[in-house]
């Protein structure tokens, strides 16, 4: 139907014209063209447009600037829930410098983030410290609607890195009542002889709250 309708030229970002949809074959990949039809729409909200382009981006090869795409997106926030699919695709990806980046920001995105809690569940058995590390922070930031990613979370309080095992506490305790599967877990941390790791420990128990009575 597009094709039988003239669409003007007219710039909506620094990468895409207006009448690039004319071209679009939705039949090829329904779900990605009909999505780039819905942002085509909308370009006369410059954020909207800004992000857009961000999204492209990230879906191209040229990792300088997807991570610079990733960085623009942390400033957003919880604004740039559109790029949360792309996100995900990239933290699967074998590139560590992308996958941590793209962690970092699905974090920064919050609780609208949450469909990302089984990829950075994952994430937790990555080979690359820095990785597991964002993702156990970037669990803690989505907060309770990341609750499905306990398991794994309770896993990462055996990690061999300290700091990820601080985090992972740090992220129980901001998951919340959720969380109460991982209370003998951290009732067990409470007698690491690591210093701080008893203090966060002590602090996602007082978070998650006394496991609910039975009625």
């Amino acid at each position: 139907m597009l094709n039988e309708t003239h669409i003007h030229s007219r710039r909506i970002s620094g990468v895409e014209d207006l009448s690039d949809i004319q071209s679009i074959k939705l039949y090829e990949d329904w779900d990605a063209n009909f999505n780039r039809i819905l942002r085509v729409i909308k370009y006369d909200n410059k954020q909207f447009a800004h992000m857009s382009n961000l999204i492209d981006i990230i879906e191209k090869p040229f990792t300088g600037e997807r991570l610079y795409a990733m960085r623009e997106l942390r400033t957003m926030g919880a604004a740039a829930k559109s790029a949360v699919s792309v996100l995900i695709k990239a933290s699967t990806e074998n590139n560590a410098e992308i996958k941590k980046s793209s962690i970092e920001t699905l974090g920064q995105i919050g609780p609208d983030a949450a469909d990302a809690a089984p990829a950075l569940a994952a994430a937790l058995n990555d080979p690359d410290k820095d990785v597991r590390l964002s993702a156990t922070m970037a669990l803690g930031k989505i907060g309770p609607n990341a609750a499905e990613a306990v398991p794994a979370i309770i896993a990462a309080l055996k990690d061999p890195d300290k700091e990820i095992r601080l985090s992972a506490a740090v992220a129980l305790g901001e998951i919340g009542p959720a969380a109460v599967e991982a209370v003998p877990a951290l009732v067990a941390a409470l007698k690491s002889p690591r210093a701080l790791i008893p203090r966060f420990a002590a602090i996602a128990l007082r978070k998650i709250g006394p496991p609910l009575q039975k009625s």
